[in-house]
């Protein structure tokens, strides 16, 4: 994986913990309505909504446990401290352990991240589908090795795959999948990422709860998950 921010949430549980979206150099905004809270990050045109029952999650102790502990560069500390993220939680008793594990309530993580020079240029389309997971491709055979020789259940099914190029600013992809990893339950996910066209910022989307609780609000996670929108910067 090309992103060293996700090396490190990958360290510290390999399922999400990881998203955020500059909050120091672009306004962001969130109003409420009757039905849906309404949040935007205008400095990079990018828009999401979620119901207005569900919780946003602390975004200190979000942003916290992102923070590189030890950056190696000056390049590396201006990308940690430019990091912007919103997490929402369906949940009645929102916490931040719902982001790491497969749970009966949604989650929506939501982050633009900046890219260095190194990472940028080097980001496939695979790279965005194996942002959390290890869904496609060398990396997916990898995976299902080394949980085969550790005796572990590991499973991945695609369900929809799709390339994305909503505007000439941005392009990326939209991947919904299910992942079953140990004694742990059945999860869906439905993650979206865009890189800019200038590959100096990611931007990712992702909505997840167990296969059951997906299955059960399938209309209103994907109109959720379809309501991310990056204009990107012109």
């Amino acid at each position: 994986m090309a992103v060293n921010a996700v090396r490190q949430v990958r360290a510290r549980s390999r399922l999400s913990l990881i998203l955020a979206a500059l909050a120091g150099l672009a306004l962001s905004t969130a109003c409420g309505s009757s039905d849906y809270t309404y949040v935007s990050n205008e400095g990079e045109n990018t828009y999401f909504k979620v119901p207005a029952t569900w919780n946003e999650l602390d975004n200190r102790a979000l942003r916290s446990v992102f923070a590189d502990d030890s950056p190696d560069s000056m390049e590396r500390m201006a990308i940690d401290s430019h990091r912007w993220v919103r997490a929402f939680d369906a949940s009645r008793a929102p916490s931040l352990e719902h982001l790491a594990v497969p749970v009966a309530e949604p989650t929506v993580l939501a982050m633009i991240q900046a890219l260095s020079e190194d990472e940028g240029p080097n980001l496939s389309l695979d790279d965005l589908r194996n942002l959390f997971d290890s869904v496609v491709g060398t990396e997916h055979e990898q995976a299902v090795e080394f949980y085969k020789q550790q005796k572990t259940e590991f499973k991945i099914e695609v369900i929809a795959d799709t390339v994305l190029s909503p505007t000439p600013n941005v392009h990326g992809i939209r991947i919904l999948y299910n992942i079953k990893q140990g004694e742990r339950p059945l999860e869906t996910r439905d993650l979206t990422v865009f890189v800019s066209a200038d590959q100096t910022k990611l931007y990712v989307f992702l909505v997840r709860c167990t296969a059951v609780c997906f299955l059960q609000n399938a209309d209103q996670l994907a109109e959720i998950a379809g309501s991310f929108t990056v204009v990107g910067r012109n």
